[in-house]
């Protein structure tokens, strides 16, 4: 099982002392999305996606395009 958390807005929410118990047991989950522009005025499309395990991240946004990299070379990240 996958658990996501949606927290577009909220995340940021913990950062105030009043509001952090509203995020207990964020930690359990396996991915996290936020938007920055909700709160800390930034454009629109900046988004951030958190993992928690790095080869998923890398599974799905590595460069498999066999003109761009040199088959074979894995990236250092």
């Amino acid at each position: 099982m996958w658990i996501h958390t949606d927290a577009a807005f909220g995340l940021f929410a913990g950062l105030l002392d009043d509001y952090k118990s509203k995020l207990n047991g964020i930690e359990c989950s396996d991915s996290i999305t936020v938007d920055c522009h909700k709160w800390l005025n930034t454009p629109y499309d900046g988004a951030v996606a958190y993992v928690k395990e790095k080869k998923y991240q890398v599974a799905v946004f590595k460069n498999i395009a066999p003109y761009l990299n040199e088959p074979g070379v894995e990236t250092p990240w």
